[in-house]
């Protein structure tokens, strides 16, 4: 193992990629067949049963399902990959993850405020690129992908119909809890570190991983917003040294819409109902946004590594910004 972690540690950035390319392959895999052993086992859903579960997202037994396939294939494809990569690449995987470096409690309430108060700008930006069209002769392939976005609407207002406290708690951890771990252990804890220890460039590793986050949710007309979203989670770690900031922004990030709904007792029309008539609060949003964006940059630490057994990347120059 020793020999392994030594080859990995010092092996080229596209070396380091395919092992955890692989890891990812293989988790998603094997989470997988036991997402597909569960849903038969327990609810009697065979491949064609959850086929047409997606295509029609009704009833309580294609809800049931399609919730627990979906926490295995969030566990599978990110949770499990990252902790398995952060092993094999450092003997101390919770240094390398930046999960040990302690941080101060008001950069947590920040970061949480930030998503918050970014909301608004969210749904603009969100609504702009929904509003953009491929050329003409792309013009099959987006409607194909419209549809499948639409189908991915339906499906979430599925998994969004709550009617007891019991259906709440488990949404906020599948949609929630489990995304926000899984996803920051992934794209910021393993894939932006990499790329920032070869690159020593924090810019290039932020948005480098952001562009990934964005790609892997499989939504092209809302892949703008959720970019500039994976920047900014990728700018909360390296500004504070730790990647709990990221984990609970994204977590109220993915967690406001589970309370929302569930509290105002609305669905998924009320919800597009209220980002569209949110305009008014842009302005104050990208005001408040900025304010804390500008705080928290100026409260960065020096990136600094605890694990000694790992080349410790030369400080991030800031005077550039």
């Amino acid at each position: 193992m020793n020999d392994f972690r030594a080859y990995l540690r010092t092996a080229p950035l596209f070396t380091q990629g395919m092992v955890l390319f692989a890891v990812a392959l293989l988790g998603a895999g094997l989470l997988g067949a036991m997402g597909l052993l569960a849903a038969e086992t327990f609810f009697g859903a065979d491949l064609e049963a959850i086929e047409k579960y997606l295509a029609q997202p009704e009833g309580a037994t294609a809800i049931a399902t399609l919730k627990v396939l979906q926490i295995f294939t969030t566990a599978g494809l990110f949770l499990i990959p990252a902790m398995v990569f952060s092993q094999l690449f450092s003997p101390q995987p919770t240094l390398f993850l930046r999960l040990s470096n302690p941080v101060k409690p008001v950069l947590l309430v920040a970061a949480a405020l930030l998503f918050v108060a970014f909301i608004p700008v969210t749904d603009a930006l969100t609504y702009f690129n929904q509003s953009v069209h491929l050329p003409a002769f792309l013009s099959e392939y987006e409607a194909g992908v419209r549809a499948a976005s639409e189908r991915t609407q339906v499906l979430i207002g599925s998994f969004l119909e709550m009617n007891s406290l019991g259906a709440f708690a488990f949404n906020l951890f599948l949609l929630a809890i489990l995304p926000a771990f899984a996803e920051e252990f992934f794209f910021r804890g393993v894939l932006q570190e990499l790329i920032v220890r070869k690159t020593r460039n924090m810019h290039t590793a932020v948005w480098v991983s952001a562009l990934g986050f964005g790609l892997m949710h499989n939504q092209l007309f809302s892949v703008l917003p959720l970019i500039v979203l994976g920047a900014m989670l990728g700018y909360l770690k390296e500004w504070t040294g730790s990647l709990w900031p990221s984990i609970i922004a994204h977590f109220v990030n993915n967690g406001s819409i589970v309370v929302i709904m569930y509290f105002g007792q609305l669905n998924m029309t009320d919800i597009e109902a209220m980002s569209t008539s949110e305009a008014v609060w842009l302005v104050p949003s990208i005001l408040v946004s900025a304010i804390l964006v500008f705080w928290l940059w100026r409260q960065r630490t020096e990136r600094h590594t605890d694990d000694e057994d790992l080349p410790a990347p030369e400080p991030e120059d800031y005077s550039g910004m």
